[in-house]
């Protein structure tokens, strides 16, 4: 009886961080906890409970509120009914931990078959597709949305053949096509039979030599791990995910409600973009540097229900994070580290390739386009310095993605209404704990400098993640101007609720006139416009407005566990647009594209038309 005490305390001690560990935060240091602190209950349990023959005359009910109680707690008892179902409570509780660390790999989803579309351009678009076993080749039949209704309507596109080295993954890519037509595909044998799966549909984006502007959104995140937080049989949900889907299916019906009532549209959702932590290569386990356990997780990730739902219906572009290797990587430029290997190749396979083609062969970062707005991509983690690296070559981007991010922001100054540099960790310094050292915040001059560059080009915004909270944060240039940073995580993890980890406080502050004011006034360097740090599932919807003449918007939708959190609009500056391309050229070849694409006349008519 003396170790009855102790034997509640070790329940209830094993019981908190087991809950702990699968409903808050998923540390990888309850791997060597967890265990140890359940033998500690079963030594105490073992010794604690002795049968004495005649104890279960007086003992309560097992299913009465007192023997749920002394089960729950493992309260003083020593009768055997009470006393094994404790032990099988905390047993199961085990188990479920067990099934959340050992998931990933005892599942490897080797059957696994989808395909979504990538990048997207006015007239071309990249579908990525994973069929296992089909060498022989997929074929990609396409069709206008319009004609969906006819069976005979479909066209041969490209055939691509999955190959095993690169996991059963190919990318096809559709050009031709015309700009902002919504178009369906379909995968079939070479032989343009139908494979068994169903037609999907995607929408070119539009032509940016129009002048008329553009009216579009946008969501941006990052960060999920699959069930969680935990739910017994919740297997590879994605609860995160389920959320973002029923957002888009409200969005899509709000859409037909305006077509059917003959008001105004809402403005498209037309891409994702996912800012890192897709996988979570050493959470809550790392299981190693071996490519394939690195290709399990993104398999696992696919096979998804849930984010089955979201890129069979929209386009995602992707950037890799530090748990796509590990935590807080640093590549440090060396492309031939085993991790680096090792872990790029099934990103690539999965994510890289279907992104717009990199400005560097080889390279991740990368551009592109939506109307007169501008996204630079960038890699944040094979070229930064490692800790210890000499200050004076401290760097996040490396050289060669540095010229091409200030020759973009150079290029989109005059051709672009709005700009946006997209970094999977934040850019301001008000962030505390290690994004002192894993964000911008440890690569002061390089930040610094990027930022008098930044601040001096109209409507620029820093979009991120990483931090698994939100903040819109201001941010001012040496000289004048400023930016507008949104940083937005997770998309289904876990958030801290820990007061502090945001510096409400900026480092210093700067004499400034600012619009509309007639004297200067001493303002912060960065000021938070708002944070919010609470909620597991997050997203920012963007929507980006430039269809009045002088009058650009950009509108914000912060959305936390499927609600509307915060919105605000930030209206935009003017900006005098320099087109590469007259309009007149781009109506010729719009209209080019429209004859070439009419049948043929039958000769016989044709010769009595002509003469």
């Amino acid at each position: 009886m003396a170790l009855l005490l102790p034997l509640a305390a070790a329940s209830a001690l094993f019981k908190f961080a087991n809950y702990f560990f699968l409903r808050w935060i998923p540390s990888s240091h309850a791997i060597y906890a967890l265990p140890s602190l359940f033998l500690l209950y079963l030594s105490c349990w073992f010794l604690a409970t002795p049968l004495p023959p005649n104890s279960l005359a007086d003992a309560p009910s097992i299913y009465s509120p007192q023997g749920l109680y002394r089960v729950l707690v493992s309260h003083r008892t020593t009768t055997r009914p009470l006393s094994w179902a404790a032990l099988l409570l905390n047993a199961l509780f085990f188990t479920c931990s067990l099934d959340f660390v050992l998931r990933p790999r005892l599942e490897s989803y080797d059957d696994l078959t989808f395909s979504r579309v990538g990048a997207v351009q006015p007239t071309s678009v990249k579908i990525s597709l994973r069929y296992p076993d089909m060498s022989d080749g997929v074929m990609i039949l396409w069709r206008s949305n319009s004609s969906a209704s006819d069976d005979v309507s479909w066209l041969s596109g490209p055939v691509v053949h999955p190959d095993p080295e690169n996991d059963w993954l190919a990318v096809a890519t559709l050009d031709g096509l015309n700009p902002g037509h919504v178009y369906q595909y379909r995968l079939a044998h070479p032989n343009a039979s139908f494979l068994p799966t169903s037609a999907h549909t995607f929408r070119t984006f539009p032509d940016p030599r129009v002048t008329s502007g553009a009216k579009f959104r946008f969501m941006v995140s990052s960060c999920v791990l699959p069930n969680f937080p935990y739910i017994p049989f919740g297997a590879n949900r994605i609860p995160g995910f389920d959320k973002l889907s029923q957002y888009l299916s409200s969005h899509f019906q709000d859409i037909h409600r305006s077509i059917q009532l003959n008001s105004t549209l809402p403005s498209p959702i037309e891409f994702l973009l996912f800012l890192g932590d897709f996988i979570y290569a050493d959470v809550p386990y790392y299981f190693g540097a071996s490519s394939e356990a690195y290709t399990r997780m993104y398999r696992r990730n696919y096979a998804s229900s849930s984010f089955r739902a979201i890129y069979e219906q929209l386009p995602i572009f992707h950037i890799y994070d530090d748990h796509e290797f590990y935590n807080n990587f640093a590549g440090g430029e060396n492309d031939t580290a085993t991790t680096y290997l090792n872990a790029s190749h099934p990103f690539n396979s999965y994510q890289g390739i279907a992104n717009y083609d990199p400005i560097h062969t080889g390279q991740h970062y990368y551009t592109f386009q939506y109307g007169d707005a501008a996204f630079f991509v960038l890699d944040t983690r094979r070229y930064r310095s490692r800790e210890f690296t000499d200050l004076s070559k401290h760097t996040m981007l490396g050289d060669q993605q540095l010229a091409a991010l200030h020759t973009w922001i150079g290029k989109v100054n005059s051709t672009a209404t709005y700009k946006f540099i997209v970094s999977s960790v934040p850019f301001t310094t008000l962030w505390n704990g290690d994004s002192k050292v894993d964000s911008w915040a440890g690569f002061q001059d390089e930040r610094d400098a990027l930022l008098a560059t930044f601040a001096t080009v109209p409507n620029t915004f820093v979009l991120s993640g990483d931090r698994h909270e939100f903040a819109a944060i201001e941010q001012l240039g040496p000289v004048f101007g400023s930016i507008i940073e949104i940083s937005t995580s997770p998309l289904s993890m876990f958030w801290l609720p820990v007061p502090g980890w945001l510096k409400l406080q900026p480092r210093s502050k700067r004499l400034v006139l600012r619009k509309n004011e007639s004297e200067s006034s001493w303002v912060p360097e960065e000021q938070v416009i708002k944070y919010i740090p609470s909620g597991n599932y997050k997203w920012s919807t963007i929507e980006v407005d430039t269809t009045t003449p002088g009058q650009p918007k950009l509108s914000l939708e912060v959305v936390i566990d499927g609600r509307t959190a915060w919105s605000r609009v930030f209206p935009g500056l003017p900006v005098d647009l320099q087109l590469s391309t007259s309009l007149t050229s781009h109506l010729s070849n719009l209209l080019g594209n429209v004859f070439d694409s009419l049948p043929t006349i039958p000769n016989p008519i044709a010769r009595f038309l002509t003469g």
